[in-house]
């Protein structure tokens, strides 16, 4: 009860002091010149108006004019590219024009060396054939030459080889070297060809060098080896032989082969043949190939 007592004196005094009064209101901010944009949140009237700032002071009309220009910028950069791409088509289309008519130039160019190169190359050959012409005259004129004879084929005695010469008489301006000679002697049955052959052993005469108007004199006979050697000597006809050689039923057939060298050193040859009938038995005998045997080199 006391605390009560005591207490509500002190309400009833707390009531009685008077409210505490409230806070100024502030005065409404003064217009900031450099918000030209700002608001005035209590729509107050502006006693003291100022003219606003400048456009072209306003940073965004600097973005503005810069994007313009540079959007300006990249066309006329694209304009210049375009305008370049253009001519570089262009140059590039007359480069190729010119490069095919290089192209086209330059196989007719090589078309027409081709075919120089092969007039040049006839004309070369044509004076290499005349020049090789002119020496082969010459040396046809003053090389040497060889003609061939024989001296008779007649029938030996009874025993007796059949024997004869050939003769090589060089009839050339110029001396015949290395002069070999082969000869043969066949008898050979009326009805067959002589085999022109020069087996081993047969005869050979090496008469070295041959001068002009000289005549080589090679011994031609009827061969045997002696002893199944390298070895020769005459062979004597045979009793029966001899007598179908009279009879007309076998023939001789002689033939030689003499090779030499010309001054030029060119290798040259001779082959002659020669047969003969004894009986007027038959009309003809089988050697054609004696008569075709005669042949003489070109060289």
């Amino acid at each position: 009860m006391g605390d009560r007592e005591n207490a509500a004196p002190n309400n009833q005094q707390g009531q009685n002091n008077p409210p505490a009064p409230l806070p100024p209101v502030p005065a409404p901010p003064a217009p900031n010149p450099n918000q030209p944009h700002g608001e005035n949140v209590h729509q107050a009237a502006n006693p003291n108006p100022e003219a606003s700032e400048p456009w072209f002071r306003n940073p965004d009309w600097h973005m503005v004019i810069l994007t313009a220009l540079t959007f300006a910028v990249a066309i006329g950069t694209l304009v210049v590219f375009y305008r370049q791409f253009g001519e570089m088509r262009t140059q590039t289309g007359i480069l190729t024009d010119q490069a095919k008519q290089a192209a086209a130039d330059a196989v007719e160019a090589t078309k027409r060396v081709d075919r120089q190169l092969k007039i040049a190359k006839q004309q070369a050959d044509a004076a290499q054939d005349s020049v090789k012409a002119i020496q082969r005259q010459m040396r046809q004129q003053e090389r040497a030459w060889l003609t061939l004879s024989e001296t008779g084929i007649t029938i030996p005695e009874e025993n007796r080889p059949i024997e004869l010469y050939v003769r090589a008489i060089d009839t050339g301006k110029t001396p015949a070297r290395n002069v070999h000679g082969h000869t043969m002697v066949k008898t050979v049955e009326f009805n067959k060809e002589a085999a022109l052959t020069f087996p081993n052993p047969h005869r050979i005469d090496n008469i070295g060098i041959l001068q002009p108007g000289e005549t080589m004199n090679a011994i031609a006979t009827t061969i045997r080896p002696i002893n199944s050697t390298m070895l020769l000597e005459s062979r004597p006809l045979e009793q029966r032989e001899r007598d179908e050689l009279i009879a007309g039923d076998r023939y001789v057939v002689v033939y030689t082969k003499v090779t030499y060298d010309d001054i030029f050193r060119v290798h040259h040859w001779i082959k002659k043949c020669w047969w003969k009938v004894f009986s007027p038995k038959h009309l003809g005998v089988y050697a054609d190939n004696c008569a075709n045997y005669a042949e003489v080199d070109n060289n």
